[in-house]
């Protein structure tokens, strides 16, 4: 009877164990008409929304790589790195010190109630000027490399637009790509929804993309 105890009590501490090694995340539209203003002005926009409060406390890091003929060749995981620094501020004579942590702005803090990264891009020329906000939190600027055919798109998402995210793990959610072209300008970008993105070379010649990786700790 003892042993029996004991694994009902181990199989529950697994289960619960393995229910707080990961989250959903929500993805967010726009309304029809800010989704209308945006297309007009060729903005495009993706939200994510955590409302886990077993998250609270916890950051949420992104990680950007480039692909190009199938290989890696910019893999920028900066953004994992967080560290105290301190920012000198000179009044007068005195000075003072700014005090802070790099992935503070990043982190799901214990009053709220909900945690949001928000992803807003415009083609200027050649380059995707994407902007990302963590809501509440700080913004951070990126400059992504493509054409009017690129598209930001989520990865793996379900039909009521979660995603699971394992805690501790690299996980992609997001990428700036090219469509999947059939021939006779014929263009799909669906087909490469929960595809492998190591496929994407070989099986649909997508020739470059970005991916946008997500890391909560």
């Amino acid at each position: 009877m003892k042993n029996r105890c004991l694994i009902i009590f181990l199989l529950f501490s697994i289960k619960l164990m393995a229910q707080y090694d990961s989250t959903s995340i929500k993805i967010e539209y726009l309304d029809a008409d800010m989704t209308l203003i945006n297309e007009l002005n060729e903005i495009q926009f993706i939200g994510l929304k955590c409302s886990d409060r077993k998250m609270k406390g916890k950051k949420f890091l992104l990680t950007f790589r480039e692909y190009e003929n199938g290989k890696l060749i910019v893999d920028d995981t900066s953004r994992l790195i967080c560290e105290d620094r301190n920012i000198p501020m000179f009044i007068g004579t005195d000075t003072m010190y700014y005090f802070y942590n790099t992935c503070s702005g990043s982190t799901f803090q214990p009053d709220d109630s909900v945690y949001r990264i928000k992803f807003a891009g415009k083609l200027q020329g050649v380059n995707f000027k994407l902007l990302i906000a963590w809501v509440p939190g700080f913004e951070l600027s990126k400059q992504l490399k493509g054409n009017s055919d690129y598209s930001l798109r989520t990865i793996h998402n379900s039909e009521d637009n979660e995603m699971k995210v394992r805690l501790n793990t690299v996980t992609p959610i997001l990428t700036y790509t090219p469509p999947y072209e059939f021939g006779a300008g014929a263009k799909e970008y669906c087909i490469l929804d929960g595809s492998p993105i190591e496929d994407w070379y070989s099986k649909y010649k997508i020739k470059h993309f970005y991916i946008i990786s997500l890391k909560i700790l």
